[in-house]
């Protein structure tokens, strides 16, 4: 199953953020940055540019180490602009998987 159409629930994270603002909820990705790159995942494999996920948020998390908005690592990051299309779609398809693990890590917490 895909991370976008996963029926995982969302946790209420600490800090009295809303639980919409972060994980899944319905079937629906809520988190916007995640969703974001889930609904950009299918244009990487279209056409001649491939598109950076960047969020602009470039925050490490200390367990996964993927970025908390793109969900690259910090080697992917960095060689990013150095990749060609080819190494750039490989990155491309492991984010789906990604944003799944990161999801259920989110719920768990």
């Amino acid at each position: 199953m895909s991370a976008a159409g996963s029926s995982q629930g969302a946790k209420a994270p600490s800090g009295g953020r809303e639980p919409h603002e972060v994980g899944e909820r319905g079937g629906v990705i809520t988190n916007r940055r995640w969703r974001r790159v889930a609904e950009m995942a299918p244009l990487a494999a279209e056409g001649p540019h491939v598109p950076s996920p960047c969020q602009s948020v470039c925050i490490m998390h200390p367990d996964t180490g993927w970025c908390e908005g793109c969900l690259r690592s910090i080697d992917e990051i960095a060689a990013w602009s150095r990749m060609d299309n080819a190494a750039k779609r490989v990155v491309w398809a492991q984010l789906p998987d990604r944003l799944a693990r990161r999801i259920a890590l989110e719920a768990s917490e």
